[in-house]
């Protein structure tokens, strides 16, 4: 079993692969391509934290197709909620039953703290306690490159800076060494 964690898919978001020079012509190469790494690593017994921005869509007639996709990609999965995924109550972020029940989430959350790591979607939302704390801060939400991803204790896990690939809890913990 191992442990991943990935963010910032933005499934069917064609404006994201111009703000971030993602290399694709369109959405489905993308999707396509996001999905196809995706399975080609994470097996069905693997952890998956997707940290947030799994879509940019909020229509009602986009929730079947990206349910189907997530519900289809393998691994125990849970989610850090990101400013882009908005199908849940806004006035109550616990009442996700599209995520738990129609994509098979198996958690939503806001943030995830261990003895080892703090997970979150944006940076910004890491207190001056937990950057204190030694932990090593896992997030989404900038879309690093490569060699920007790491800054301090702090690593972006999208896939701007991973090539499009989940990244593993031991290939996180090599590179904060």
């Amino acid at each position: 079993m191992t442990v991943w964690m990935s963010s910032d898919q933005h499934f069917s978001h064609e404006n994201i692969i111009k703000y971030c020079d993602r290399p694709y012509n369109n959405i489905d190469e993308m999707n396509t391509d996001i999905i196809e790494k995706y399975c080609e690593i994470v097996k069905e017994d693997d952890i998956v934290f997707f940290l947030g921005d799994i879509t940019i869509k909020r229509n009602t007639s986009f929730k079947p197709i990206l349910s189907e996709v997530i519900k289809n990609m393998p691994g125990q999965k849970h989610l850090i909620l990101g400013n882009h995924d908005l199908y849940f109550n806004k006035s109550d972020f616990t009442k996700s039953e599209f995520y738990l029940e129609d994509c098979g989430f198996l958690s939503v959350n806001r943030k995830i703290s261990t003895s080892e790591y703090i997970l979150t979607h944006n940076p910004a939302d890491f207190t001056s306690e937990e950057i204190e704390s030694g932990k090593i801060l896992i997030h989404g939400h900038v879309h690093l490159h490569n060699n920007e991803r790491i800054r301090g204790q702090m690593i972006d896990c999208g896939v701007d800076g991973n090539n499009f690939y989940p990244i593993s809890i031991d290939e996180i913990n090599q590179l904060m060494k």
